[in-house]
Order: C-alpha cells, then structure tokens, then sequence
C-alpha cells in the first residue's frame, strides 16, 4: 500500500464504483468517496464498500453549489487527506496491472 489519498466524487456511479474501486483500494493508503446527492444505488454500494475496506470512507459534499461545487469537492478531499500525495480518482476510472 502506498501513501497516497484518493478524492473520489462521484454521481449516479452504481455501475463503475465498485469494479473502480475494487481496482485500486489494495494499492493506496485511502479512498475518500464524496457522493453528490445521487440517484440511483450509489450510496448503498458505497456503503458496502466502506463496510468491507477500512481505507474506503464517506464523506459528505460541501454545502457549495454553482460552478465551485467540484472544485469545493476536492478541495475539502486534499484537507481531509492523511497524507502527502492526494490525487482525483473519478468512480469510472479503472485501474488496470498485469
């Protein structure tokens, strides 16, 4: 595991977040998910998630709204971060090894 934090905010991911995640969880040190008033399951299959990784945690979006929503967003990922290295991990992004 390396010391490294993931911001992830996502909307209406249910059919990414979890293969995204499963795809990268064993290799970073945590994974803040901050759901953006979703629609459909997302919230559910994040929390199975951070049920079963300590690493994978939930964060509730900013009280922001208008174009600085996003950037509120990760802004208050990297704050939050444990570590040094931070990094934006959107839900649909998949990491890949061989």
């Amino acid at each position: 595991m390396y010391p490294v934090t993931l911001v992830s905010p996502g909307q209406n991911e249910a059919t990414w977040l979890e293969i995204s995640t499963r795809s990268v969880i064993h290799l970073v040190d945590e994974l803040l998910y901050f759901d953006d008033n979703s629609i459909d399951n997302s919230m559910e299959i994040a929390e199975s998630l951070s049920n079963e990784f300590d690493n994978f945690k939930i964060i509730p979006c900013p009280d922001v709204q208008g174009k600085k929503r996003f950037s509120s967003i990760l802004n208050r990922g990297f704050e939050m971060s444990r570590n040094e290295w931070v990094m934006h991990w959107a839900p649909d992004f998949i990491a890949y090894s061989e």
